[in-house]
């Protein structure tokens, strides 16, 4: 038997849509999503990825609302004071984007979609329900909320990829199973856990903990913002439908062992976790926003709406691409940032005498 060391086998994203659909791994869905109440035309807009050039180009904005230093400062130190009488109302995530999976949509037609009306409008329901605060302005948490939206529909992504893998290794091994086909189905008809549908759990906290990497940077102004922002989530948690309410059980490093009763799930060995140490492929190796086919800028999204919501989105987020992958905003924050770190140094130093 003779074994060809590089075997040319073909590794783009296109051959693997068709191993899936010559193994009999995809399902048909739906292949475009509705927004809800609209009757007039609805356009799909692909989100375009910005070169750094064209992000350095975008004009800078001042800093419109009337936040103070020292409520910034009383912020990163204790928002709960603010947290307690912010009543935010549910927002389904579901009304605002989905994620269609290419196991069973088009190669054109799979990937996360923003609804803009919708969008546009809980947000507006967010803002009214904050504004007295003077915590952010409109653009600000219409940032934050876009950020968190695209998270959690990308930890969809992050679950499909983790299902496709294991389809391959399978197929590579004995006959492919349906591996994701058959799991949504069974979390379709209700799978037996305590926070079912646990990927809506896991889909909440991971976008909780994407906030991570600007909440662990220096005091600054979008740093308090969002360290009150995810405040703010973990309460409007409690108020959320089943599983979803539920992600305060996984944020963190909770979120690994959350993710080894996923793999469960998605194997439907139920307590495998006991038989294997499921918690070392979730910890090093998935689900895990590393290991995807696509990174976050390069994932096909889109915006679908009408013409007058997706032109109000672009205006207030001109760079949406780098908005949701990164937190991008074209905001000016560099003298309220000086302003803090001096308050913080002058803190400091009181204390040390």
């Amino acid at each position: 038997m003779t074994f060809t060391v590089h075997p040319k086998i073909p590794g783009d994203f296109s051959s693997l849509l068709d191993w899936l659909q010559s193994n009999n791994l995809c399902f048909n869905a739906q292949d475009t999503p509705q927004s809800e109440t609209k009757k007039e035309t609805l356009y799909t807009f692909p989100i375009p990825t910005l070169s750094q050039g064209q992000l350095d180009d975008i004009p800078k904005h001042k800093i419109t609302d009337n936040i103070s230093i020292k409520q910034l400062l009383r912020i990163k130190k204790d928002s709960k004071p603010i947290i307690k009488q912010l009543h935010w109302p549910v927002v389904p995530t579901d009304a605002v984007a989905c994620y269609n999976p290419f196991h069973s949509h088009s190669d054109e037609k799979w990937g996360i979609y923003f609804f803009a009306d919708n969008l546009l409008s809980h947000h507006q329901q967010l803002y009214e329900a904050s504004k007295d605060f003077l915590i952010w302005d409109y653009q600000t948490l219409l940032h934050l909320f876009v950020f968190e939206v695209f998270n959690h529909e990308f930890f969809h992504h992050i679950v499909e990829c983790t299902a496709t893998y294991i389809e391959i290794l399978q197929g590579a091994a004995q006959t492919p199973f349906p591996v994701y086909f058959d799991y949504k189905i069974r979390q379709q008809n209700g799978i037996d856990h305590p926070h079912h549908p646990l990927e809506e759990a896991l889909a909440n906290a991971y976008a909780y903990n994407a906030f991570g990497f600007i909440s662990r940077q220096k005091a600054g102004y979008k740093t308090a913002t969002v360290k009150l922002y995810q405040a703010a989530i973990r309460k409007h948690w409690l108020d959320a439908p089943k599983g979803y309410c539920a992600a305060e059980n996984y944020i963190y490093g909770k979120h690994n062992l959350g993710a080894a009763c996923l793999l469960e799930q998605l194997l439907n060995s139920p307590n495998a976790c006991h038989r294997s140490p499921l918690p070392a492929i979730t910890q090093h190796l998935m689900p895990s926003g590393y290991t995807t086919l696509f990174t976050k800028p390069k994932i096909p999204t889109y915006v679908i709406g009408t013409q007058a919501a997706i032109t109000e989105l672009q205006r207030h987020l001109p760079a949406l691409n780098a908005t949701y992958s990164q937190l991008f905003w074209a905001k000016e924050t560099t003298e309220i940032d000086r302003g803090i770190q001096r308050a913080e140094q002058h803190h400091t130093q009181s204390i040390n005498g």
